[in-house]
């Protein structure tokens, strides 16, 4: 029984094979120089993941976790975060523990990796969806590895941070890589989640610094995409992250991504739906989102797009569905079988589609973290694409309600004073003057300067309007034939009254779904085709 042998590295696994296996062994390579890393990672980059070349702010992650370094990356939306993990994952020995907040965000990246181009990279989850007989073959391999008694394989394993919490024998597995120097690394994906600055804040998140003692020597890398500078320092405090770390942070700038926002405080909820309709319906076949308030409105929102717009396949998705009809609609719209999603928050961190077109907000967003992330879901391809957001005054009292709580649930203290300071830079970013620049008012929220205009392209509704192009006009969309006796005499028509939101609603609006509740479920009048 061999229980010193070295584990190797996905890029000396390839060279093996391809030398065979009977090759004469090669000497030990000494530290590689700059330049000799900068090859073997883009070879690897090449090879592994079909890359030809990195983005910004890649590699320079890459090479600070191959040094043992603690990294902290905050890149845009589309920017490439995996990456930064998954290729050092490759090039070190041991396995890399990726704590992620979402199944459906957990379930992609593990899908990909085993279908990558080069054969499949050795992935795995440990969730409350993974499989019993999986999750026994997983933790079968880890304890055997920790012993000695077989290699690891294993290079990428996606767990929650529930899982972390509250499984002891996925613990003493750790403990024993640990002592083997088999645990390459801990990885925390969407960390603006540890911090009670950023805007999706998780307590289960807040116990991953814990991890620092448990496993002390383990280097940590976290990565996220909306992280203010004020967020940014309290996860490094939360996560323990050493002084000198890598930090990389690129602009939150995304040039290709048109903002609007469209006043409609004179109008009802009725005109808002028309609006999203008519917007909707003069983009046939392109991919997109519509972000609604409410599981109700999700719902509502799908059906109309479905019965009012033909060449449009509309779906609906949000967290409070049967969790047995999960990932349909994600399935569904992924490969492209369904056009738009309506979707509440729930709709959120899970999504890798790289070709949508749009992302409307039918209703106000509680921060402009939470709105950036959900916009940034628009145009990963680089194409150009648009972000409306539709604003009514009246959504802000309702958000502000539902931030306080009610009753006995009545929120106190600094967090609540910092969640209703974030909608109130949400509602100065709807009213932006005039002679200013939505764009740059994103930027520089999380902290990086926005600089100049955007050039020819694409940048803002108010932009658009000094610099005299035509703003795409808000045709009034034909009314619908009516339904039902016309409205009493003396009465007039209007939207129907604020239906009070139900306890699943005020869930999705302040984003306390668990990861287990990420489900998805096709419109109703797309269900019977």
């Amino acid at each position: 029984m061999q229980t010193n042998k070295r584990q190797l590295t996905m890029m000396e696994m390839m060279t093996r094979k391809r030398d065979g296996v009977g090759a004469a062994p090669r000497a030990a390579p000494g530290p590689p120089q700059p330049d000799a890393l900068d090859e073997k990672l883009a070879a690897a980059n090449r090879v592994f993941f079909g890359h030809g070349s990195f983005r910004p702010g890649q590699q320079r992650a890459i090479r600070g976790a191959l040094h043992g370094r603690d990294v902290v990356v905050v890149l845009p939306t589309g920017g490439g975060k995996s990456l930064c993990y998954q290729l050092p994952a490759l090039l070190t020995p041991g396995v890399t523990i990726v704590v992620s907040p979402l199944l459906s965000l957990i379930e992609d990246q593990v899908s990909a990796l085993l279908g990558a181009a080069c054969g499949g990279i050795p992935a795995a989850h440990l969730t409350s969806g993974t499989k019993e007989a999986a999750s026994r073959s997983v933790l079968h391999e880890l304890h055997k590895a920790g012993e000695g008694r077989g290699e690891l394989g294993l290079k990428l394993l996606y767990v929650t941070p529930e899982r972390l919490a509250a499984s002891p024998t996925f613990g003493e597995c750790l403990a024993k890589l640990h002592r083997r120097r088999l645990l390459a690394r801990f990885v925390v994906d969407e960390a603006h989640c540890v911090s009670e600055w950023g805007h999706d804040f998780r307590p289960d998140y807040r116990k991953l610094g814990n991890l620092r003692r448990s496993y002390p020597g383990v280097p940590f890398m976290a990565l996220t995409a909306t992280a203010t500078p004020a967020c940014e320092a309290d996860l490094r405090r939360s996560l323990k992250i050493s002084p000198d770390a890598l930090a990389h942070r690129t602009s939150s700038d995304r040039p290709n991504l048109h903002f609007a926002v469209e006043d409609y405080s004179e109008g009802g909820a009725n005109d808002v739906r028309e609006a999203v309709v008519d917007f909707v319906r003069r983009r046939p076949g392109q991919c997109g989102i519509v972000y609604c308030m409410t599981q109700a409105d999700a719902e509502a929102c799908a059906d109309l797009l479905s019965e009012r717009c033909d060449d449009v396949k509309a779906a609906h998705y949000h967290a409070g569905l049967s969790p047995a009809n999960r990932r349909v609609t994600q399935a569904a719209w992924q490969a492209g079988r369904v056009h738009v999603v309506c979707a509440t928050i729930a709709y959120g961190m899970g999504i890798d589609k790289a070709d949508v077109r749009y992302v409307v907000h039918a209703s106000l967003a509680k921060s402009l973290e939470g709105y950036y992330q959900e916009a940034g879901r628009a145009g990963r391809d680089g194409a150009p694409s648009r972000c409306v957001l539709y604003y009514r005054r009246q959504d802000v009292a309702k958000i502000r309600k539902l931030v306080t709580g009610f009753g006995r649930m009545k929120r106190r203290g600094p967090r609540l004073q910092r969640d209703l300071d974030k909608l109130d830079d949400m509602v100065k970013y709807c009213e932006t003057p005039r002679s200013c620049c939505r764009r740059q008012r994103l930027v520089g929220h999380f902290g990086a300067d926005p600089g100049p205009g955007n050039g020819d392209r694409p940048c803002c509704d108010l932009c658009d309007r000094r610099a005299g192009a035509a703003a795409p006009p808000r045709a009034a969309p034909a009314a619908p034939p009516r339904r039902g006796p016309p409205p009493a005499p003396g009465r007039a028509r209007g939207p129907p009254p604020v239906r009070a939101p139900k306890p699943a609603d005020v869930v999705d609006l302040l984003g306390g779904f668990s990861s287990d509740e990420d489900v998805a479920y096709p419109a109703r009048k797309r269900r019977a085709r």
